[in-house]
């Protein structure tokens, strides 16, 4: 593990193992990724120009609505770091369902979780723009602005959950440090990302329970 991941990597332990008897999570789970601001020099910063934070620590996280459960850092040449490998077994049936899903673009599923069919109905709104994929979505419409549509089961669980860590990151932003930290890029991983997380979930927690 680098350097600048161990000297904080005793605290994230600390907080993931702390936290998780807090907090007994769904089945609707988002794996992603999240930057931590740092612009000094450091070997273990990326670079992702289309991200809010551009420039940082990237870090891969398990959150369900914005609640972080683990994560791990990300090492150059290796990915996330501290996986354990494991052999698991194969399921029985095999069984992959794929499937393609044409909205405002032509969207590729692949699913071992729902069965082919399944659906529920959504209200929808017309969409529009005048590229030819908005335009064979409006006729489905008619004169309507919104109509109720039946959406594949798997798509509709995606588009209601898949965000995560980006409703993470954007809470954490409400608490930010605020101090700019150009040395020691340890630092900034422990105020401006592990402080924040612990206030984040925290407040989750309370609002959960006691939503009053």
């Amino acid at each position: 593990m680098p350097q600048i991941y161990r000297k904080v990597n005793q605290w994230s332990v600390h907080i993931q193992e702390t936290g998780d008897p807090f907090y007994s999570p769904r089945s609707e789970l988002t794996v992603d990724e999240a930057m931590v601001w740092f612009t000094g020099r450091s070997l273990e910063t990326t670079t992702i120009p289309t991200k809010p934070t551009p420039t940082g620590f990237k870090i891969w996280i398990l959150a369900q609505s914005g609640y972080c459960l683990w994560w791990l850092w990300h090492v150059h040449g290796k990915g996330p770091y501290g996986l354990v490998p494991q052999a698991w077994p194969a399921p029985a049936s095999r069984a992959v369902n794929q499937f393609t899903w044409k909205d405002n673009a032509l969207v590729l599923f692949l699913t071992t979780v729902f069965r082919d069919g399944e659906e529920v109905i959504r209200s929808r709104r017309r969409p529009a723009g005048d590229s030819a994929a908005k335009r064979a979505a409006r006729e489905v419409f008619g004169p309507e602005v919104r109509k109720d549509l039946p959406v594949p089961k798997p798509i509709n669980e995606y588009n209601h959950h898949m965000n995560g860590v980006d409703t993470s990151d954007q809470m954490r932003s409400y608490y930010q440090y605020g101090r700019p930290i150009r040395q020691g890029g340890w630092q900034s991983i422990a105020w401006n990302f592990l402080l924040e997380v612990v206030i984040v979930n925290s407040y989750l927690l309370q609002r959960w329970v006691k939503p009053s």
